[in-house]
């Protein structure tokens, strides 16, 4: 298959416990709570193979490499067989706490969750003429006497040749008030959505000053200030510059103060997880399909091995036994995804399920792998 054809149909996400790290846009576009088909999915089982390994650093200092890489070997066979056996119970417990998130979390769907999370409506090809049509209108107004007229020729000239694009062999139409209307409504909207990001990393650099360890950090903050008060400054002048169209006016303390996404994130996390919870539990249900016929197709291709007289055949003998006994296993755990199970039964279920994970030092660290929440640490 060709590679474009395969990166075509993936999708990329930071791992959410590094997420927290990245600017707020970063997060909008890359956080697994914010695109589809990813479930509950952390993206942090590299870490979690880290954990198993940790105790090993100083076993292995001062070994040959060859012991080091002995050890090691025996150590990840050995969790190898442990996810083995605890595979059913695994995709139980997650079955499991995908239902109590859709139980317990409120059915929510703020009206601000689509837009600010994915963007405004993009403008149809008609908004788009209208608006470049708009501009060139404006533009023409501008007298050479004005010290951005060899600018404006320079806008001027690439509108025009952006307008014969999109009309190559079509009449150029008048100024549609209602479709342009339309359009700077859109674009007001895209404007604000940048005004809130940079106030939101504004504020949390207003926030850190007051701690800020030592002059040469201070001042870099300050620029750092100035830069983002200059960037809202251009979209209060940008989004002002439409006034004739699209009603009032704004102002920069109206900008610097607008509704950003930090401050709807608990709206957000209630809207957002009850999506991935559902999409967990259709996961969950399809991988155990998945590894019941694994198993079964398993024990289907070492059969003919067990049939002749060869002398490897008692070794494959003991494979197959070895098989059937995970895959009972596996489906003796898997009937709960249909029945109720008792607090014994659903202690037990977890307890397997957590069996080498990490889990617990992982919450000992700040890290808890059920702290399922947008959490903008850049931006409180």
């Amino acid at each position: 298959m060709d590679l474009r054809a395969i990166l075509a149909k993936l999708q990329l996400a930071v791992p959410r416990w590094h997420i927290y790290a990245h600017v707020m846009n970063c997060q909008l576009q890359n956080h697994p709570f914010l695109k589809m088909g990813f479930g509950l999915t952390d993206g942090e089982g590299t870490e979690r193979c880290w954990w198993k390994f940790k105790w090993f650093k100083k076993l292995t200092k001062m070994m040959k490499p060859e012991h080091r890489i002995d050890l090691l070997t025996e150590r990840a066979i050995y969790i190898n067989e442990r996810l083995q056996q605890n595979i059913g119970s695994h995709l139980v417990h997650r079955y499991l706490k995908a239902k109590h998130i859709l139980e317990t979390t409120p059915v929510t769907a703020p009206e601000h969750c689509e837009s600010m999370s994915s963007g405004p409506e993009p403008q149809t090809t008609a908004e788009i003429v209208q608006m470049t049509l708009y501009k060139i209108q404006k533009l023409s107004q501008v007298q050479p006497a004005d010290p951005s007229f060899a600018h404006s020729c320079q806008d001027l000239a690439r509108l025009r040749k952006k307008l014969l694009d999109f009309l190559p062999d079509s009449p150029i139409p008048d100024i549609n008030l209602t479709i342009l209307g339309e359009a700077v409504k859109k674009e007001r909207l895209t404007i604000t959505a940048t005004a809130a990001n940079l106030a939101a990393e504004r504020q949390y650099y207003l926030s850190i000053i007051p701690n800020a360890d030592g002059q040469s950090i201070i001042i870099r903050l300050n620029n750092k200030l100035k830069v983002l008060s200059n960037k809202i400054e251009k979209c209060v002048v940008e989004y002002n510059s439409y006034s004739d169209v699209a009603g009032p006016s704004v102002t920069f303390e109206q900008f610097k103060n607008v509704t950003t996404i930090a401050e709807v994130a608990p709206q957000l996390n209630r809207y957002y997880i009850r999506q991935r919870a559902e999409e967990e539990l259709q996961m969950v249900l399809d991988e155990a399909d998945r590894t019941k016929r694994f198993f079964q197709e398993s024990i289907d291709d070492l059969m003919p091995y067990t049939n002749d007289n060869s002398p490897n055949a008692p070794y494959f003998r003991v494979v197959i036994q070895r098989v059937v006994g995970l895959r009972d296993r596996c489906e003796d755990r898997l009937k709960y995804l249909s029945d109720d199970l008792s607090s014994d039964a659903m202690l037990e279920v977890t307890a397997e399920a957590q069996d080498g994970e990490g889990d617990d030092v992982l919450e000992k660290d700040g890290m808890a792998p059920d702290d399922r929440t947008l959490q903008y640490r850049h931006f409180p």
